[in-house]
């Protein structure tokens, strides 16, 4: 999981870094340096996101599918 994907799912989620921060047990600053990639998202940070955002494994996936697909989007909305 990198930064930016863990930043589409706080969006889709439509939580601020605070708000996410909160309910991870984490600061707004350490949820901003692992979504500008300064920090590694760590397994435990991994297992407390999907326990706390209720979510599981196959349900990241179909965000990352949906993150990759919006990127192939914009991609090609700035190539016209």
């Amino acid at each position: 999981m990198t930064g930016e994907f863990l930043k589409a799912v706080r969006l889709l989620f439509n939580l601020t870094q605070a708000q996410l921060g909160s309910i991870t047990g984490v600061t707004q600053t350490y949820i901003y340096l692992l979504e500008s990639n300064q920090r590694n998202l760590t397994e435990r940070f991994y297992e407390r996101l999907l326990k706390t955002m209720n979510l599981t494994d196959e349900e990241l996936l179909k965000v990352k599918e949906l993150q990759k697909h919006l990127e192939m989007t914009k991609k090609l909305q700035v190539k016209e």
